[in-house]
């Protein structure tokens, strides 16, 4: 099961424990890989302003 999409930042922040990663997304990605949920991660990401 997919349990969500992350763009690149996110899945290299999250890989790296960048301190940047938001308490929430880091939580969301470790209940995911606890659980035993795939992460898919999207191949085009543009940066917001």
């Amino acid at each position: 099961m997919i349990a969500g999409v992350a763009d690149t930042r996110t899945a290299l922040w999250y890989l790296h424990k960048n301190p940047r990663l938001s308490v929430k997304a880091r939580t969301f990605m470790d209940d995911a890989a606890q659980a035993g949920h795939d992460i898919a991660l999207s191949p085009i990401s543009k940066e917001m302003p």
